[in-house]
């Protein structure tokens, strides 16, 4: 099987060996953090609100012939919510706070060609906490975050437009499931990409 799978991916691959494509990207969006719990933390008065969250970086796409175009990145990701707490709880009512992070994001995945200039798009992104807001309150944020990245895509020329959903799969408060609550929290976002080609690389 391992076998039959590494030629699969030689024959994929070997079509885009000979060009590459550096493109510098940008995204603007909205992120929230997710918890399976949410409906309990809104009958006890608080709950987490979506924040503007942006994105920059680049990538380098192996694009030439190939039905699969894989690619690679590095890049700054802002993630983050905003808890509220309602005017009637108990503690500091009305009162909120931005839980923010900043990632280095180092995307790995593929492009699919679908019709003309339109396709799909999947990575996986890992990302590096560089800055945490949430310590003020939560003592021992996760340092390393992981995600599922699909998306969609159109290309205009040089200018590559895409929707991407950041769905994390790591708990960023590492506060796990306490006293049969389930605190575990996940980096949720969706953005709006702009990617520019900045120069193609021929071996």
């Amino acid at each position: 099987m391992k076998t039959k799978l590494l030629v699969f991916l030689l024959i994929v691959t070997y079509p885009v060996i000979g060009q590459q494509d550096l493109y510098f990207t940008t995204g603007i969006g909205q992120s929230k953090h997710f918890s399976f719990d949410s409906f309990r933390y809104k009958m006890i008065g608080f709950s987490l609100k979506p924040v503007v969250s942006g994105k920059f970086g680049a990538m380098f796409v192996w694009s030439k012939h190939a039905l699969i175009q894989p690619y690679a990145g590095i890049g700054i990701n802002l993630l983050g919510s905003l808890n509220k707490t309602e005017d009637h709880y108990p503690l500091n009512p009305g009162n909120t706070h931005l839980f923010r992070q900043t990632y280095l994001s180092l995307p790995v995945g593929f492009y699919v060609p679908v019709y003309k200039s339109v396709g799909v798009e999947f990575s996986i992104v890992n990302g590096w906490n560089l800055s945490d807001r949430s310590s003020v309150i939560i003592g021992n944020p996760r340092v390393w975050d992981v995600a599922v990245q699909p998306g969609l895509y159109v290309n205009l020329q040089r200018w590559r437009i895409s929707t991407t959903y950041y769905y994390g799969v790591r708990d960023v408060f590492g506060v796990g499931i306490i006293y049969n609550t389930d605190m575990r929290f996940f980096n949720h976002a969706w953005h709006f990409n702009l990617s520019y080609k900045l120069k193609t690389f021929n071996d």
